[in-house]
């Protein structure tokens, strides 16, 4: 909850601010991405408090959408579904890649899913994006080479 407060330790901070759970922007990306065409990122009103660092940064919401994941196309094993068919909340066991199923898509660059929820789904035209503007600390993962596999966890069944 605002104002958010955080504390930056050692060298300089990139465009990218993150812990693996949250994730804040420089001013200068939101500006860029708020003056461009892409979709599905919103921003905190106010800079967070960043002890260690003039700049400007702003926390980052992706948005939340239904996408789902084309299990068959995915290699998905599942090991327990918990939700209905429009959401599919699952426990997986496997993800051998990421496809999404395009008619659950609602078009943004950036995107949480509906069944795979920790993870944050961008188009190439976001990639794209953050390369043409030289955006620094952003790592990609392709769709092709995103893997799970807690089958160690499933061995005894």
């Amino acid at each position: 909850m605002p104002p958010y407060k955080y504390k930056w330790k050692k060298g300089v901070a990139g465009d990218l601010l993150t812990d693996g759970m949250v994730f804040a922007v420089s001013e200068r990306f939101r500006i860029s991405f708020e003056e461009s065409e892409l979709t599905g990122l919103t921003f905190s009103e106010e800079p967070i408090e960043l002890k260690g660092s003039a700049a400007n940064y702003y926390m980052a919401f992706p948005k939340a959408t239904r996408t789902l994941l084309d299990e068959s196309a995915s290699g998905v094993v599942i090991n327990n579904l918990r939700g209905c068919e429009k959401c599919r909340i699952m426990s997986l066991v496997k993800l051998e890649r990421v496809v999404i199923r395009e008619e659950t898509w609602p078009g943004c660059d950036i995107f949480m899913m509906g069944n795979l929820f920790s993870e944050i789904v961008l188009t190439q035209r976001f990639v794209d994006f953050v390369t043409a503007n030289s955006f620094t600390n952003f790592q990609f993962i392709d769709q092709d080479d995103f893997q799970i596999d807690y089958s160690f966890l499933h061995n005894d069944q």
